[in-house]
């Protein structure tokens, strides 16, 4: 019994990823103006970690580049473990 729930519990505790798109926002406005094509607009599939417990999504700086996604702002933002990181928003 003991060996089922484990194994159970393994297969719950499984880490899970998925196919995601990012898209340019910004270019989808620009498209709904006119002054873009759509098929012009900066977009990405990558794959995922899901966070259950996350709010917002975190992307490293080569995919900001690539998306040529603008930095708002800069803030502190604290991991799971307890580490803070000064981060780009």
């Amino acid at each position: 019994m003991r060996n089922e729930f484990v194994t159970l519990l393994k297969e719950l505790l499984r880490l899970i990823y998925a196919e995601i798109e990012l898209i340019n926002g910004g270019d989808l406005e620009v498209v709904r103006r006119g002054y873009l094509d759509k098929d012009e607009v900066k977009r990405m599939w990558v794959t995922a970690l899901v966070d259950t417990g996350s709010y917002m999504l975190a992307i490293n700086e080569n995919i900001q580049e690539q998306l040529q996604l603008p930095v708002v702002e800069k803030r502190k933002a604290q991991l799971a473990n307890g580490e803070s990181y000064n981060v780009m928003l």
